[in-house]
């Protein structure tokens, strides 16, 4: 399955752009959740899983990739749009689980803090602080929500920055 989402996440000031998060079954817990922050002018994104309240770990045993069609950064906050493939279902304690929409809509969750994470150029190794910033959830209408023009803006997708990771370091 594929999707298209755009996500605005607000900054207090030009120094705190913080971070936003998506979570893609609308919880936080047991959900494949993408957090995404602003880092030397680009938006760096990173999968991670929660197994109860607590800050979510980096989550490496599914196959969703994202691209970025635009990623905009400025003094009031940051703005991507991307592609997020096989987001929908994910591998989990020998199982894959597959949201269900119902429907033709899909419940999705969202969490933003004005907090940046520590280490923020190695999206796998980074430290989060608590949403202080909003949490909620929202419906998503898919039924009726094809495009003509998908192809073409699927085709402006390129990939997600890695960030500044040394390897085998911060």
């Amino acid at each position: 399955m594929l999707t298209a989402l755009i996500k605005r996440c607000r900054s207090v000031s030009a120094n705190a752009t913080g971070w936003c998060g998506i979570g893609h079954a609308g919880g936080m817990t047991k959900d494949l959740l993408l957090m995404a922050w602003p880092y030397q002018g680009q938006i760096l994104t990173s999968f991670r899983w929660a197994e109860d309240y607590f800050p979510p770990l980096p989550y490496t045993a599914s196959n969703a990739s994202v691209t970025q069609i635009s990623a905009t950064v400025n003094a009031t906050g940051f703005e991507l749009i991307y592609r997020c493939q096989n987001c929908f279902s994910w591998p989990r304690e020998d199982e894959v689980q597959t949201i269900a929409t119902t429907e033709g809509r899909n419940l999705f969750g969202f969490a933003q803090a004005t907090l940046g994470p520590s280490n923020p150029g190695c999206p796998g190794k980074i430290g989060i602080e608590y949403h202080d910033n909003g949490f909620g959830l929202w419906m998503a209408e898919f039924e009726n929500a094809t495009s003509s023009s998908y192809a073409g803006w699927a085709a402006l997708a390129k990939p997600a920055p890695a960030g500044t990771c040394v390897s085998g370091g911060a």
